[in-house]
C-alpha cells in the first residue's frame, strides 16, 4: 500500500520530532523550568520541510515569541491570570504578530502569550523573559534534532531540479532531430506539451528551495535563481518549437531539414552536458561554437522566405521553428561557465 521511497521519509521525520519532544521535555524537568512549553516549541520546530526552512523561520519565530511573551507580559501586569486572561493574552499576541507580517510565526506569538499568563514565573516581565528562554530553548533542541538526525538539506533538491530540465529537454531535441518530419501526431505533441508544462511547474516549485538552501550551513551558492530563470525561458522556447512542429503540413527542403537537425541535435548534447554539471555542482563546461549551424539555419530560413513553398502558411510555420530553435541554442549558450553549487561544501549529492 505505502512505498519505501515514501514511508522511510515519514519515519525519518516522526522520529526527529518525538525526540525533540522527548529531549526537550527532559531539559525542561532538569533545569526546573517549564518543560510543556519547551517540548511544544521543539517540536513545532523540527516539523519544518527543510533545515534551510527552520533557519528561515526561526529567526521569525524569535521575533513572535517576543512579541507573544511581551502581549502576555502586559495582561498579567494589568489583568492577572486565568481563562478570560488567556484568551485576551493569545489574542493581542497574534494579532500583533500577523499585523507585523510574522505569518506562521503568529501561532509562537500566541504559544508565548500563553505560557506568561498560563504559568507566571513571578512578575510580569520576569515571566516574560523566562518563558522567552522556554521557548527558544525549545526551538534550538528542535534545531540541533534536526542536524544531527535527519538534517533533510534543501540544497540537494535544488540541484536535482534544476538538472532535470536540460536532461528533459536534451531528450526532447534528440527526438525532434530524429523525427521524419512528417509523423509528428497530435499525441505525441501534447505529450510534450505536458511534459514541458510540468517542467515549469517544478521549477518554479524550486523558488523557495532555492532560497532555503542559501541560508543552510556550510552551503556555496553560485547563481542558482539565474540558472532557474534561464532554463524558465529555454522551456519556453520549446515549448514554441514543439507547436511549430506540431502545426507542420509538409517536408520542409532538405537543406532546411538538415540545418534545423544540427541546431537541435548540437544543442541537446549541450544540454545534457549541462545537466551533469548541474547535477555535480561543476561549471558548466565550455561549449563547441554553435554559430556556424545557426547561422546555416538562418540562411536557409532566408532561403524560403525568398523562394517560399504554395502554402504561405507553411513558411510562417517554419520560419517560427527556425527562429525558437535558434532562439533555444542561444539560451543553452548563456549557460557557458555557470555554477550551480546548492549542497553543502564536498557533498556533490
Amino acid at each position: 500500500m505505502f512505498e519505501r521511497d515514501t514511508l522511510v521519509p515519514i519515519g525519518r521525520r516522526a522520529l526527529v520530532v518525538a525526540l525533540s519532544g522527548l529531549i526537550a521535555y527532559e531539559v525542561g524537568e532538569l533545569l526546573g523550568i517549564g518543560f510543556k512549553f519547551i517540548a511544544i516549541s521543539a517540536v513545532i520546530v523540527s516539523q519544518a520541510p527543510s533545515l534551510g526552512r527552520s533557519l528561515i523561520k526561526i529567526r521569525k519565530r524569535t521575533l513572535g515569541t517576543l512579541v507573544g511573551v511581551l502581549a502576555g507580559a502586559l495582561v498579567l501586569w494589568l489583568l492577572g491570570t486565568g481563562p478570560a486572561e488567556v484568551f485576551i493574552a493569545i489574542f493581542i499576541g497574534y494579532t500583533i504578530a500577523a499585523l507585523m507580517g510574522l505569518g506562521d510565526a503568529s501561532r509562537i506569538a500566541g504559544l508565548g502569550a500563553l505560557a506568561v499568563v498560563l504559568a507566571p514565573a513571578g512578575g510580569p516581565l520576569e515571566s516574560a523573559g523566562i518563558r522567552f528562554l522556554d521557548i527558544i530553548l525549545g526551538a534550538v533542541i528542535g534545531l540541533i534534532v534536526m542536524l544531527i538526525i535527519y538534517p533533510d538539506r534543501a540544497g540537494p533538491k535544488v540541484l536535482v531540479g534544476l538538472a532535470a530540465v536540460p536532461e528533459e529537454l536534451a531528450k526532447l531535441l534528440s527526438d525532434l532531430a530524429a523525427s521524419d518530419w512528417t509523423s509528428e501526431t497530435a499525441t505525441e505533441a501534447a505529450k510534450a506539451h505536458e511534459r514541458i508544462r510540468q517542467l515549469q511547474v517544478d521549477l518554479g516549485g524550486l523558488r523557495p528551495l532555492i532560497q532555503e538552501a542559501g541560508h543552510e550551513p556550510s552551503s556555496r551558492h553560485e547563481h542558482p535563481a539565474m540558472v532557474a530563470s534561464i532554463l524558465m525561458h529555454m522551456l519556453g522556447a520549446a515549448d514554441s518549437v514543439v507547436e511549430a512542429k506540431r502545426r507542420q503540413r509538409s517536408l520542409p527542403r532538405v537543406a532546411y531539414r538538415e540545418a534545423a537537425q544540427r541546431v537541435a541535435l548540437r544543442t541537446s548534447e549541450q544540454l545534457a552536458a549541462a545537466a551533469i554539471a548541474i547535477r555535480t555542482t561543476e561549471p558548466v563546461g565550455e561549449f563547441p561554437d554553435q554559430s556556424e549551424i545557426c547561422h546555416a539555419l538562418l540562411h536557409e530560413t532566408e532561403e524560403l522566405i525568398h523562394n517560399p513553398p504554395a502554402d504561405s502558411h507553411e513558411t510562417i510555420r517554419l520560419v517560427g521553428l527556425s527562429t525558437e530553435l535558434r532562439r533555444l541554442a542561444h539560451l543553452t549558450d548563456s549557460l557557458e561557465g555557470l555554477t550551480v553549487v546548492a549542497a553543502p561544501a564536498g557533498d556533490h549529492t
